[in-house]
């Protein structure tokens, strides 16, 4: 009895350890069998990727249906989706993805795959004619030139270019929004707000794919108007 006590006194510690790295190494297999964990359904949320680019007159756009958080998961539905344009003469799909203008006008392209819309909706001015081109938005943010603190109620007008006499009022955060701004055209607007000396500006927003240029966001100061 005392011999097999002692054995097994001896054996313990290295049979705990032997058990601890059988445990760690299961761990590792299950979870490399199931990355996101044994509640991964719960957390799935496919979504449709859509991505727009000008080519000559035509417009080419690429779905590609997402499953987050497993981004690995993804396909491209493309040649399945549902594609249209609003409004619907403006052009035609001559192809899943591929737009071809009927008339000069803008066109808004929309997919639809597996019951899923696609997060964003692309926007282009297009004609038979011309290149197409992205319509983007202009987003200013005005503030105090002094102290920073954000204008509510500040007015911006585009004085000229494709959206000339479009305007937009800022919020209590100083922001507002003004959209199917033609990109790669510079254009002069103006921010105006009782209290302060008006400010002009001259401002291009380039598309939102692409090599890196101006944003859609432009921070405007404006000063207090002397007494």
């Amino acid at each position: 009895m005392r011999q097999f006590l002692l054995l097994r006194s001896e054996r313990t510690p290295a049979t705990a350890a032997l058990r601890v790295c059988c445990l760690g190494l299961l761990a590792i297999s299950a979870c490399r069998e199931n990355p996101a964990g044994p509640s991964a359904e719960r957390y799935r949320q496919p979504r449709v990727n859509l991505l727009c680019q000008p080519s000559a007159h035509n417009v080419v756009c690429t779905a590609t249906l997402l499953d987050v958080p497993l981004f690995r998961d993804s396909q491209d539905v493309t040649q399945s989706a549902t594609w249209t344009v609003v409004p619907s003469d403006v052009g035609v799909f001559r192809q899943p993805g591929l737009l071809a203008p009927a008339r000069l006008g803008e066109a808004e392209i929309h997919t639809r795959s597996q019951g899923l819309d696609a997060s964003v909706t692309p926007r282009f001015l297009v004609g038979p004619e011309q290149n197409a081109r992205w319509l983007y938005s202009f987003s200013p943010f005005v503030r105090e030139r002094e102290g920073g603190a954000a204008i509510s109620g500040a007015v911006v007008e585009v004085l000229d270019g494709y959206r000339g006499g479009a305007t937009c009022v800022t919020t209590m955060s100083g922001t507002c929004t003004i959209d199917r701004v033609l990109t790669g055209e510079t254009f002069n607007a103006r921010v105006t707000k009782h209290g302060y000396e008006p400010a002009a500006l001259s401002y291009r927003v380039d598309p939102p794919v692409g090599p890196a240029g101006n944003s859609p966001s432009l921070a405007v100061l404006l000063s207090r108007a002397g007494p």
